[in-house]
């Protein structure tokens, strides 16, 4: 594995899997960063330290277009941000899934999503040193 953490996002950091999906929401811990729910679990290793899923359900937005932008901003504020995420799991011999989805059916740009995502890693990357 690399010890330079770029900022990408390929495939294999993509949480996927009705196994491991039905197991994070199953046993995971969760907290909100209005109007964000985060689920996470620590898994056996996979290869990478974090992988993540994106959801904006149909529920809250009605429109694929408002769906799809959603996601996209999530993905792009995750991607420039997780080095630290990456960091704190690194060499502790387990996968982080983590799930990401609106709870409300509130628009963000890309500087408020970009905060949430900030307050996000910090608070993830806290309660893993404990």
């Amino acid at each position: 594995m690399d010890t330079v953490c770029r900022a990408t996002f390929p495939k294999r950091e993509h949480l996927t899997g009705d196994k491991a999906i039905a197991d994070l929401f199953g046993r995971g811990e969760a907290f909100i960063v209005f109007p964000l729910r985060i689920v996470y679990i620590r898994s056996e290793w996979v290869g990478v330290p974090v992988r993540v899923l994106f959801a904006a359900p149909k529920r809250y937005f009605r429109h694929a277009v408002d769906r799809n932008r959603m996601k996209r901003l999530m993905r792009e504020a995750y991607r420039r941000q997780k080095a630290a995420l990456s960091a704190s799991v690194e060499g502790k011999g387990y996968t982080l899934n983590v799930a990401v989805g609106f709870i409300r059916p509130v628009r963000l740009g890309y500087e408020e999503m970009y905060a949430k995502m900030g307050k996000i890693v910090r608070i993830l990357t806290e309660r893993l040193s404990e």
